[in-house]
């Protein structure tokens, strides 16, 4: 009888121990208060320029301003996206000419998130990537010659109407108040279509690297 009062302490001391760690690992999986979505604010500004353009390439400045969502009831796994209205375009010279085109997107990232550590942690690190897709809303293109004034078009169709690329980027997450996190974020984005519709028939495709700030709240 000893014995086995003897085994059943042990069993149960070994049960205390193990559920301790399995318990407590439960806990960092779970979102506290069950806040899974994040939503706020969000702004960017970068470099863009397109790729394949006859004569010299630049690149010219870029700026998005929208709102960013985050669903992340994994602790390291999640999914998200932002929707945002994002300047872009390029700046080419050729033959003493100079044209400028910038269009105007309404733009949709969308993102599978990789966070490292753990809920409790004040900064998490990160890991991004996923499809874009963009709208243009607007156009405007400016071209400066050599015996010629600066013209400026609107709306002139250089730019296709639709955009489809890919996005992948790291940043962080800075935990500011309970359910507030201040999202940093370092992305590139490669378009996948062609679109400038240009005289070289060339295959042109849009590139941008930006850093963006953004203000997600914890929603329960």
């Amino acid at each position: 009888m000893f014995f086995m009062k003897k085994i059943a302490l042990i069993a149960a001391t070994l049960t205390a121990l193990y559920a301790i760690p399995t318990h407590a690992q439960t806990e960092a999986k779970k979102t506290p208060n069950g806040q899974y979505v994040s939503i706020g604010p969000v702004a960017g500004v970068g470099l863009n320029w397109v790729g394949n353009m006859v004569g010299n390439n630049m690149t010219v400045m870029s700026g998005n301003l929208g709102i960013g969502l985050i669903y992340a009831r994994n602790e390291h796994w999640g999914w998200g996206g932002q929707l945002m209205v994002s300047s872009e375009g390029y700046d080419v010279k050729y033959n003493g000419t100079e044209v400028k085109a910038i269009p105007l997107y309404l733009r949709m990232p969308l993102r599978a998130y990789y966070f490292f550590g753990d809920y409790r942690n004040t900064i998490r690190p990160k890991l991004y990537a996923g499809p874009t897709l963009g709208l243009k809303l607007s156009e405007t293109d400016d071209m400066n010659g050599r015996n010629t004034e600066v013209m400026a078009y609107n709306n002139t169709g250089t730019f296709r109407t639709f955009d489809l690329g890919v996005n992948v980027g790291t940043g962080v997450n800075i935990k500011l108040a309970k359910a507030i996190w201040l999202n940093l974020d370092l992305v590139y984005n490669q378009g996948l279509l062609d679109v400038v519709d240009d005289p070289a028939d060339n295959y042109n495709t849009n590139q941008n690297l930006s850093f963006s700030a953004g203000l997600l709240f914890g929603l329960k």
